[in-house]
């Protein structure tokens, strides 16, 4: 019998009006990727659309509370052996972020507002998640 898996990782892009991204390091929780970039997101929840979960995880992971619906920049279908992965990627735009109200979650370590204009810069060899790097390649190709 062939049992086919599937599921849904969101992740989530923040801009403020200073045309900054919102950026978390993330901590020792993940050992394979201790220290490195990520956007907030994360798995859907059982019967959670992917909106839902975008909005979830950035409250679960930072503490922000959005007042807008984010708009999908891609979505990709990865089938790996018996398992389908729908990856969505949303993008928000905020007035401003105010750091005292950013509490993060034992996930993340810390966060840098990243500047648009310098989105290149990041330097992707140091990355292994590979949903923050389609993320950061798009961002890339497709300054917001």
């Amino acid at each position: 019998m062939h049992i086919s898996l599937e599921k849904t990782i969101v992740k989530i892009v923040v801009k403020n009006a200073a045309e900054k991204i919102f950026f978390l390091r993330r901590s020792g929780v993940h050992p394979l990727y201790k220290g490195q970039l990520d956007l907030p997101g994360g798995l859907s929840e059982k019967n959670e659309n992917p909106i839902e979960t975008a909005t979830r995880e950035l409250k679960e992971e930072t503490g922000l509370v959005i007042d807008s619906i984010p708009t999908l920049l891609f979505y990709k279908k990865i089938l790996i052996s018996n398992e389908t992965i729908n990856y969505y990627l949303y993008f928000v735009n905020v007035d401003s972020l105010d750091s005292s109200n950013i509490k993060l979650s034992s996930e993340h370590k810390s966060f840098e507002m990243i500047p648009v204009n310098q989105i290149k810069n990041i330097d992707l060899s140091q990355l292994t998640d590979n949903y923050i790097l389609s993320a950061i390649d798009f961002l890339k190709q497709n300054p917001t």
